[in-house]
């Protein structure tokens, strides 16, 4: 990749100033999380060659047709996410917990009673929270080096005071208006930082929350117990909130313009999108089997609403305020086909052992306003340039004891940058459960932990190399799942 793309990718992608439409909402809706029932998590996901199981409905709809009952589910999780965030030569930890309905499963098994190799055919309704957004990124540090006050001199450059006084509400006009820049001496349109000399405290919080939320309508049916197919209507709801505050304290110099001032900005993002799946699970012989399945490109249409506020103490004890009115975008995302492919065995009936591979090019996610991609060139152009195919690995096994059954599994999820970026975006997840089935009722249990290292960058300026944040995020959940069979 040319520099000045480089440069430009990372600009769009983790400036401060994250309102939607950009790179960082096709990551995240394109990324995938280990989401569902308790069975479904402690074997790692690895469902796509197996079925019966309400969640793998998900990833191949033909693990409908696997059911051999009608049944109902649902689940509970408890999520505990720890971010440790490195700047400087400060390390701060902050944990975020969530409680939240996971999953709910209703499938309706009809038998056929005739003449043919068709065995039943049957209806299912899912509900999966696909991805969980709730999390808290914390830093506070000394920096000696620069201030997010640059980045706001340096989009202010080359705008005259009355450009900026007509500019009401943008990010140029608030910070110059709470006198956190000011012309430069002797220039009538470039600007610096209010802080003469850097050594200011920096205080840095993120907070999201929401979901994505896959609701499914699926039909599969079972052809001589070998052959299984499956096919869904998908639509997934997506929910989320974004808030960032950052604080900046001064060293009392004198020759500051002002002892401290606060940015914060805020976002939320709400919408949904239809896609279809077609899957097969085959079992030649009773000790293995294969199943494959084709997710259709996701077409979202969202809404964005955002705000930004930034406020100032002066050295004369006035303080400063002023904000961006509440705004409002809706644009659209498509998000890529994805394909997997899955492989199991089962040993003796009472051994299983699972493997599944998905694949996605996330750099073809594409953001679009009324159908065209040309209002979000810059933007597209970062996606194309930053992210790179994925491939996902899961694997799983059973161990089966009368009515107690032992699990465990291991998700491997593949960094979506290139270019050798943030190769440590790779998670690891490792998972074990166990479940308890008497006929017409069953309880699952589940329980994950999975480790993720980034980088993300608080600002960004063309000028000064700015140190990132390093996080290393650390992810344990436990999954109940109840389940009756009728």
């Amino acid at each position: 990749m040319k520099v000045y793309q480089y440069i430009l990718a990372l600009l769009i992608l983790f400036n401060i100033s994250v309102f939607g439409q950009n790179a960082d909402d096709a990551l995240r809706l394109s990324s995938t999380n280990l989401s569902g029932t308790a069975r479904y998590v402690s074997m790692g996901g690895a469902f796509g060659a197996l079925g019966g199981d309400m969640s793998s409905i998900s990833d191949n709809p033909a693990s409908a047709g696997v059911f051999m009952y009608s049944e109902f589910n649902f689940s509970n999780t408890i999520q505990y996410k720890t971010n440790t965030t490195d700047f400087y030569d400060y390390s701060w930890s902050k944990t975020k917990g969530n409680l939240n309905f996971s999953n709910l499963g209703f499938i309706i098994s009809t038998p056929i009673h005739s003449d043919t190799k068709w065995k039943n055919f049957n209806y299912a309704f899912t509900y999966n929270r696909r991805n969980n957004y709730h999390n808290k990124i914390y830093s506070s540090a000394t920096n000696n080096y620069n201030s997010v006050s640059d980045y706001f001199a340096e989009i202010s450059n080359g705008m005259s005071i009355n450009d900026i006084n007509n500019d009401r509400g943008s990010l140029a006009y608030n910070a110059y208006n709470t006198y956190v820049t000011e012309l430069v001496p002797g220039s009538n349109n470039l600007y610096q930082s209010a802080f003469k000399n850097y050594g200011q405290k920096q205080i840095h919080e993120i907070l999201t929350k929401g979901a994505n939320y896959d609701l499914a309508f699926s039909i599969g049916a079972n052809y001589d117990d070998k052959l299984y197919l499956g096919a869904s209507i998908n639509s997934n709801i997506e929910r989320f909130d974004y808030k960032s505050s950052f604080s900046e304290i001064g060293n009392n110099n004198p020759n500051d313009s002002i002892k401290s001032f606060n940015y914060t900005d805020s976002y939320s993002t709400e919408g949904n999108s239809i896609a279809a799946k077609l899957g097969f699970i085959y079992k030649p012989f009773s000790w293995i089997r294969f199943g494959g399945a084709i997710h259709t490109p996701i077409l979202y249409e969202l809404q964005d609403d955002f705000s930004s506020q930034i406020s100032s103490v002066i050295y004369n004890g006035s303080y400063e305020y002023a904000e961006t009115g509440n705004q409002t975008s809706e644009y659209e995302v498509i998000v890529p086909f994805k394909a997997m492919g899955a492989l199991a065995f089962i040993i003796n009936k009472s051994l299983i052992c699972s493997f599944e591979y998905q694949y996605t090019d996330m750099s073809k996610t594409r953001i679009e306003a009324n159908g065209l991609q040309s209002a979000f060139d810059d933007v597209n152009t970062a996606i194309s340039d930053l992210f790179k195919e994925t491939h996902n690995l899961k694997a799983g096994l059973e161990y089966r004891l009368g009515n107690l059954s032992l699990r465990t599994g291991v998700s491997y999820f593949d960094s979506p940058f290139k270019d050798n970026h943030g190769d440590d975006n790779k998670t690891l997840i490792y998972n074990a459960g166990l479940g308890l089935n008497y006929n017409s009722f069953y309880l699952d249990l589940a329980g994950s932990y999975g480790m993720q290292k980034y980088q993300r960058y608080p600002y960004q300026l063309a000028q000064k190399r700015i140190e990132p944040y390093r996080i290393k995020e650390r992810l344990s959940k436990f999954v109940i799942t109840f389940g009756f069979r009728f």
